[in-house]
């Protein structure tokens, strides 16, 4: 047996391997995909974290500003 077909011996498994995981990753580069629904959950998840700083931050000058006009600026 010659050198070459001892390495080809040696590594066919792992060239194998290399392209199964080449044809898994391209299955699964596949499958992702996001539809209208799972668009609308990320922008509700994203405004459930969000909305409540917007909150406190607009409420927070919204009473900064009425302090000044009322108390601070006659």
């Amino acid at each position: 047996m010659s050198k070459k077909e001892k390495e080809d011996r040696f590594l066919f498994p792992f060239r194998k391997q290399k392209i199964r995981e080449k044809d898994n990753l391209q299955r699964d580069e596949e499958k992702i995909s996001l539809g209208i629904g799972d668009i609308v959950a990320i922008f509700i998840a994203a405004a459930q974290i969000l909305l409540p700083y917007l909150l406190v931050f607009i409420v927070g000058w919204g009473l900064f500003i009425w302090f000044a006009t009322n108390f601070w600026l006659k």
